[in-house]
């Protein structure tokens, strides 16, 4: 008879976790699994502090609702401010006034940057209305605006949607 004898060893392993952290506000961590929150990060002034998915639903990082400048020549400012711009950044303002041509935007003071349509062309008279929330993607020479006014001229109109409707039943 045989007797097999066989030992066991197990390995323990315990880890720590050291953090640091330099706060210069609040912070609470509150709830646990999907519910665990951490608040105090709402307002944001640096490009380097935590943002909120509030902050971001919001799009306070990248709309200035109170954008000056006058027809032709916006200017907006983001907060935080951006160090500099980088292709594919999104800014969003309310337009001061109905531009009269070929516009700019000046993000920040970062230096007055060309507003284009269907990527490369200038903006025709009434492309951009006062009062009229305008998005525009910065490309790395140009800021292509993604929303102009209905109707506008210079054949930035809305989409002719009875040619479409026509089109699809040929």
């Amino acid at each position: 008879m045989k007797i097999i004898i066989s030992l066991f060893t197990g390995v323990f392993v315990t880890s720590v976790v050291f953090s640091q952290a330099d706060l210069d506000k609040p912070l609470r961590l509150t709830g646990t699994g999907a519910d665990a929150k951490i608040e105090g990060i709402k307002d944001i002034s640096q490009p380097q502090d935590a943002v909120s998915a509030e902050a971001v639903q919001k799009s306070s990082l990248v709309f200035d609702g109170s954008a000056s400048g006058a027809a032709d020549a916006y200017t907006a400012t983001l907060v935080p401010t951006p160090a500099s711009l980088t292709p594919g950044i999104l800014v969003m303002f309310v337009a001061t006034a109905n531009n009269t041509g070929a516009a700019t935007i000046n993000v920040n003071g970062l230096g007055a940057i060309a507003l284009k349509k269907d990527v490369s062309a200038d903006l025709e008279a009434d492309d951009i209305k006062a009062g009229q929330i305008i998005s525009a993607i910065y490309d790395g020479t140009n800021f292509q605006v993604l929303s102009r006014s209905e109707g506008s001229g210079g054949g930035a109109g809305a989409m002719d949607y009875t040619h479409l409707y026509l089109d699809t039943f040929h």
